[in-house]
């Protein structure tokens, strides 16, 4: 053991290594393809043309969305750091940002809630299982990179809630008010802790004064974020709501047990590693409550991590997936959730002895995951590629309208690749159709609204006559994906006579997946 302990200096290096090992399936691919990645980065492109180039073209599709909603930091850093770099760079740089991002702030807050030792520095590698999660997957970037945003505003609350400095006030405001635009979840998040841990403090000092003080500075610090978010419930509630959609029980406690959130694209593939995560998480928090227990009268505050984890699960099983314009909640719960239970595993006073083994096991595990995500990532990569090169053959200021043949819910959105290099207008654009995002349909210019029977379902039936109609706006070029010539209903029959007599096939990629036709007479 005393080996061990001397080898724990070179520790910090290690965990940088580990850490950039992790970016290997993003920096090793041109592309990392998520489902809805591609669709934000193209609105990221779209920003850059109507902020910065003065596109009149796209004016006449889109508009700004005056509300300061959340939801913007990923945009608003591709629309930036597009200006200068290609998308799939812009693209990588977010994703290389956040990956880093992610365990050093975990390491931050574990030493932000107790003194830095040997036993938090090892606990800081349960992280690592969670960072290619499956809402990374499915793109919401946003989201993700609020966790460690959380972790940096929880780390510096903690650290100062006490006694603020002008100066880390300040800091924080920022940082609480960026935490309000990454995501809605994470913003709230923040709250609850903050509230269960100053709640614990009032009734183990019986002081309340002491409690509405350092809520009030709380509350004076995140005031820009909370006027933000009352300013998105009230415009939130102009737009038409659908009823919620619940899971079942079944499939949340198969979740639970799984950590689906670490299960990404193939459950088959990737149970086994989830429930080695599982059965060593387990075994950990049995070994933490055990500490806590023995060691409860330290540090009573550190149950608030197990609190609000238990509030967390709860409102998992009762909340529904589904609400209002947004969706997959109860996953993101179930990420928020296990984070908090790594958080309180990573603060116990559990012997250095009993963390040795279950850490090593999730740290080999997440290798070789990690690997799995690499090998996964590749063919989507070429992919992508191919709906970039055929961007490069629309011309500047035209339409394309994209159709999907294939039923890969990472296909969803990757036809959006097409636009991120130029000023065009990928019709099946779907970002601009929610409340939600930076860009909005003008009135009428959804094609969601006039073709009912498009986008991502099955057949793929469309009606260019009737969106020119309405909308006034010409298409100019359709894309193909995956069609099949062995594909014989009535929506396709027609789409193909349509291409034989108004279309050329002006692009076929080399795999024969996609294919890009031009309206003639152009």
């Amino acid at each position: 053991m005393e080996k061990f302990n001397s080898l724990l200096k070179y520790e910090k290096y290690f965990f940088v290594f580990v850490s950039i090992l992790f970016l290997i399936p993003v920096i090793g691919n041109t592309y990392f393809v998520t489902v809805d990645g591609p669709a934000h980065l193209y609105n990221a492109s779209l920003l850059k043309q109507l902020w910065f180039n003065n596109q009149t073209f796209l004016r006449s599709f889109f508009e700004i969305n005056t509300q300061l909603n959340s939801n913007w930091i990923n945009h608003i850093w591709d629309c930036i750091v597009g200006t200068a770099l290609p998308s799939f760079l812009t693209e990588k740089s977010f994703l290389i940002l956040y990956i880093l991002f992610m365990p050093f702030a975990f390491r931050y807050l574990l030493h932000s809630i107790v003194e830095p030792s040997a036993k938090t520095k090892l606990s800081s590698y349960l992280i690592f299982p969670f960072i290619y999660s499956l809402p990374l997957r499915f793109g919401f970037f946003n989201f993700c990179f609020g966790i460690p945003i959380l972790f940096f505003c929880l780390g510096l609350w903690l650290r100062n809630n006490k006694n603020y400095s002008l100066k880390k006030a300040i800091i924080l405001s920022l940082l609480i008010t960026l935490l309000y635009f990454s995501h809605l979840f994470n913003f709230i998040l923040f709250g609850l802790i903050v509230f269960i841990y100053e709640m614990i403090e009032y009734f183990k000092n019986k002081n309340l004064s002491i409690t509405v003080t350092r809520l009030k500075r709380v509350l004076i610090v995140s005031l820009p974020a909370i006027v933000f978010f009352v300013l998105f419930i009230i415009s939130n509630n102009q737009y038409e709501h659908k009823p919620p959609v619940y899971s079942e029980n079944k499939l949340l406690i198969q979740q639970l047990t799984e950590i689906g959130p670490v299960i990404t694209m193939n459950h088959e593939d990737e149970l086994p590693y989830s429930k080695i995560y599982f059965y060593v998480l387990c075994v950990l928090f049995i070994l933490s409550i055990i500490s806590f227990i023995k060691n409860r009268n330290q540090d009573q505050n550190k149950i608030a991590w197990l609190i609000t984890a238990a509030v967390l699960s709860i409102i998992y099983f009762l909340f529904p997936d589904w609400i209002s314009s947004g969706g997959f909640i109860s996953i993101r719960l179930l990420l928020l959730f296990y984070l908090l239970i790594i958080v309180w595993i990573g603060i116990q006073e559990i012997e250095l002895k009993f963390l040795i083994v279950p850490i090593a096991i999730i740290l080999i595990t997440s290798f070789a995951f990690l690997k799995y995500h690499y090998n996964l990532s590749k063919p989507y990569s070429d992919y992508a590629e191919e709906f970039a090169a055929a961007g490069t053959k629309i011309e500047t200021g035209k339409t394309v309208l994209p159709l999907n043949y294939q039923q890969n819910l990472l296909f969803t959105n990757i036809s959006n690749y097409m636009g991120c290099e130029k000023p065009i207008v990928v019709l099946d654009n779907y970002e601009p159709a929610k409340p939600h995002f930076p860009l909005l349909w003008k009135k009428g210019q959804c094609i969601y609204d006039i073709m009912l029977h498009y986008g991502n379902r099955t057949p793929q039936c469309i009606d260019i006559e009737k969106y020119e109609t309405a909308t006034g706006h010409k298409i100019d070029y359709i894309s193909q994906w995956f069609y099949e010539d062995g594909i014989k209903d009535s929506c396709a029959v027609n789409t193909q006579t349509v291409l034989a007599n108004q279309f050329n096939l002006i692009y076929e990629s080399t795999s024969k997946r996609l294919k890009l036709f031009k309206r003639k007479n152009d």
